[in-house]
């Protein structure tokens, strides 16, 4: 039941000779009667005729002519098409029984399964320990199918399809609660009559052909009167009663005498077929005799039918009231319920079916329309979830169109951008070029003033090594280059880093050496004087250890200045220091 609101549902029956439809709605007072209608099919059982069109106009007719709303159908099937078996299952497991029971099926069945639909309902524990009663459930998919193919042609949904015995039981748990020992349901119908006995927590049913059914009364009173089968029908809906047995005055009218003798004779092989019933059910079932039998069908309202049954039963009989705990619309008048209540058992109990939970619950929808159903449930998100891509296309579309425009639009102002800078470029370069000169003169003219007081810095260290009475005539600076592999650090002409770094200075000073030439006074001079002048240059921080005498002459007796020569060579840091 749904938890907000109301729930709408049609409930139809396909009988033999008409359709019964009911419209129900649940709420949270429960279920609710609102619209009952009967529809003749207007078959001639004389003559072998398919009933789908009459089924078809059935429904459209009586939708267009009660002005019935649209909700989902559940549909309950003749007992007559279907095959009914209990089967005993050894005890398996709870996850095994699914396979037992298509086993079972496999065996039982008269018909290739895949030619059928069918379902199983759990009925309890069996006689031996661990056994479990199974009823078996089992249609023909072409019945099933031309069926909900007649709801569907009407623009109906069937959401449930549910066989007429159980539907009985089902009506009858929901309105008489307590079962009793044992009650049986005598279904009397057109072609066929339902025995249904039931039990707390059993159920077993049993259709026989013809026996006893509307249309067995009518062939004999076609034999009887020799009528055509719309007379005798006729004949039947005028006349028809059980006559007395026994003892008992018979009418004065001698058609209505053989009517009810013709009716009596017909219900008695069908109390001869429910003796037999009774008795196959309590010794083959285990059941027990009934304690009281419910009449249901439109054969169970010829005149004296329920007395009949009373005196060959020796039993309590009343006919079935399926709207005893059904909510009766207002609209709906007693008279009306009066004339149909005993054909809707069926369509009570399958319409409980829809919101409400029931004792006996097995569903032979086909798997055609299973799978349409369930692909009409999804389409919905599948119309949403193609909506929603279109809209997300739809959404990348505006957005690369939006991001499109705005990147134009960048495009635009870098352009412009770009087109003044390269106004300012065109100017600027001239003025780069001028800056460039510039720069090349001042780092000239550093240089020239680095050289400047670099050449300051090596006289003074010249001048700060020379011993008194000496003075130079010349410097002379030189780039000295040492010969190949003569500054090798190791075979192969690989030079020191030492070596490099010193070739880097002359690089960048242009000079490593200076010649000078000096004198000192003779008087002054001394063996070692020219050498002191020598190491103390050697020990400058400007000059090298590679700083040599070249020549130092001895002086003539006539000369008073001793003439030499000198190598001085330049430190590689001294060029850092004068810098700084």
């Amino acid at each position: 039941m749904p938890l907000f609101g109301t729930d709408r549902v049609l409930a139809v029956d396909v009988g033999a000779s008409q359709l019964k439809i009911g419209e129900f709605l649940f709420s949270r007072a429960g279920m609710e009667l609102t619209g009952i209608h009967q529809v003749p099919l207007g078959i001639d059982f004389s003559a072998e005729s398919d009933a789908t069109l009459a089924i078809v106009d059935a429904l459209q007719n009586t939708i267009k002519e009660k002005k019935i709303r649209p909700a989902p159908v559940v549909l309950s099937v003749t007992g007559q098409s279907a095959f009914l078996r209990l089967v005993k299952l050894p005890p398996v497991k709870r996850s095994k029984i699914y396979q037992t029971v298509l086993y079972e099926a496999q065996q039982n069945v008269p018909f290739p399964m895949n030619d059928v639909v069918w379902d199983y309902q759990l009925m309890g524990a069996g006689s031996s320990e661990g056994e479990l009663n199974v009823m078996l459930v089992v249609i023909k998919k072409d019945i099933i199918e031309n069926l909900t193919d007649c709801v569907e042609a009407v623009g109906l949904e069937v959401e449930m399809v549910d066989v007429a015995p159980m539907a009985l039981y089902n009506a009858v748990s929901y309105n008489y609660g307590d079962l009793g020992e044992c009650t049986l349901v005598i279904d009397i119908g057109a072609r066929s009559t339902n025995l249904v006995f039931m039990e707390p927590g059993q159920f077993w049913s049993r259709n026989l052909p013809l026996v006893g059914s509307g249309n067995m009364i009518t062939q004999q009173l076609m034999k009887e009167f020799d009528l055509p089968f719309k007379d005798a029908e006729e004949l039947k809906f005028a006349h028809a009663t059980v006559a007395f047995g026994g003892a008992y005055e018979d009418y004065s009218d001698k058609v209505i005498s053989k009517v009810s003798k013709t009716v009596r004779g017909v219900m008695t092989r069908l109390h001869i077929e429910v003796e037999r019933s009774i008795n196959f059910y309590r010794t083959q079932q285990g059941g027990r005799a009934p304690s009281r039998i419910l009449l249901a069908g439109g054969g169970s309202v010829i005149a004296r039918t329920d007395e009949f049954f009373k005196e060959k039963t020796k039993v309590e009989v009343e006919y079935l009231n399926p709207f005893k705990n059904v909510i009766v619309s207002e609209a709906i008048t007693e008279e009306e319920i009066g004339r149909c209540a005993h054909l809707m058992g069926e369509v009570v109990g399958v319409g409980l079916r829809h919101a409400l939970p029931c004792p006996l619950e097995i569903n032979l929808i086909p798997p055609k329309v299973a799978s349409e159903r369930a692909f009409r449930r999804k389409q919905p998100f599948l119309i949403a979830a193609a909506f929603g891509l279109v809209l997300v296309a739809l959404l990348w579309l505006f957005y690369f169109s939006v991001m499109t425009g705005k990147l134009h639009e960048q495009k635009i102002k870098i352009s412009e951008r770009v087109s003044q800078l390269e106004i300012v470029e065109a100017k600027m370069l001239p003025i780069e070029k001028n800056q460039a000169v510039l720069s090349q003169k001042i780092n000239e003219l550093a240089d020239v003033a680095m050289q400047r007081t670099r050449w300051l810095e090596i006289l003074s260290g010249i001048q700060a090594c020379m011993p008194d009475g000496m003075w130079l005539v010349s410097l002379a600076p030189a780039k000295k280059t040492p010969p190949a592999g003569a500054a090798a650090g190791q075979p192969g002409g690989r030079q020191r880093r030492g070596t490099q770094a010193s070739a880097a200075q002359a690089a960048d000073t242009g000079f490593n050496t200076i010649a000078v030439k000096g004198l000192i006074f003779a008087d002054k001079a001394t063996d070692k004087s020219i050498a002191q002048f020598r190491d103390r240059l050697r020990s400058s921080p400007l000059f090298g250890e590679g700083t040599e005498i070249r020549l130092a002459p001895m002086p003539s007796r006539d000369d008073f200045a001793r003439s030499f020569e000198m190598e001085i060579e330049m430190k590689e840091n001294s060029k850092a220091a004068s810098s700084q």
